[in-house]
This record gives structure tokens, C-alpha cells and sequence, in this order.
């Protein structure tokens, strides 16, 4: 029998070796992979917050005003089941993961507003 320990959660349990093992490489290769999405994350928001001063934020009300008047294009860049839970009315559904392949297929002739998670989203400006 190996003992494993999890120092962070503060218990302790007996696994056979062959299960030790499997959790170590499982382990390894979770850590890696949060560790990849960590730096595209940290890529994206470093990019986003170099170009964010020819951002212009817009309230809602005013957004609806311009959405009805046919002025803008307003992009819903959550994932595709946050877009079916709720969204603006006419926005339309581009994952950020699909935004770069999907830019040439927007209108030319309108502004673009692109909305997330707010506050809650790594993109987002403090508040």
C-alpha cells in the first residue's frame, strides 16, 4: 500500500500503488493543462488590456437605442450554452473562441459591440 497525503485538504488515505500511480500521472497532466490555460488566459487579458483605452464602454439603455436603430452589430461572446440561457435581444451568438475565423463574416458597414460576462469575466475592465 502507498499513503497519500493531501496536504491541502488536510486527510490522509491508503491507495494501492497501481492507484497511486495513476493519480500521480492524473495529477501531472491536470496541473499541466491548467497551467496551458492559465498563460492563454493571462495572453488574452494582457492583449485585451493593452488595446482597452479605444474601447468605449456603452450602458444598456443606450445599447438597445442603437441595436433598434440598426447602428450596431452586438456579438455575445460567452459560450455558446450561456448564449442559450439568456442574451440581448438580437445579439448574436460568436464564441470568443470562434471570433478571429468568424471577423470576416460581420458587417462592414456598422460598429461592433462585443458583450461577456461582465464584471465576472476575465476580459472585462474593473469596475
Amino acid at each position: 500500500m502507498t499513503l497519500f497525503i493531501n496536504s491541502l485538504r488536510g486527510w490522509a488515505k491508503r491507495l494501492p500503488a497501481d492507484h497511486a500511480s495513476l493519480f500521480s500521472t492524473c495529477s501531472a497532466t491536470l496541473r499541466g493543462l491548467a497551467e496551458t490555460r492559465l498563460a492563454e488566459v493571462q495572453q488574452i487579458a494582457r492583449t485585451f488590456v493593452e488595446k482597452r483605452g479605444s474601447l468605449e464602454p456603452v450602458d444598456r439603455l443606450r445599447l438597445l437605442q442603437r441595436v433598434r436603430a440598426g447602428e450596431v452589430t452586438v456579438l455575445d461572446v460567452r459560450p455558446v450554452e450561456e448564449y442559450r440561457a439568456a442574451h440581448i435581444v438580437g445579439a448574436v451568438s460568436v464564441p470568443l473562441k470562434e471570433l478571429e475565423k468568424r471577423l470576416g463574416g460581420l458587417p462592414k458597414d456598422r460598429e461592433i459591440v462585443a458583450y461577456c460576462r461582465g464584471p465576472y469575466c476575465v476580459l472585462a475592465p474593473d469596475q
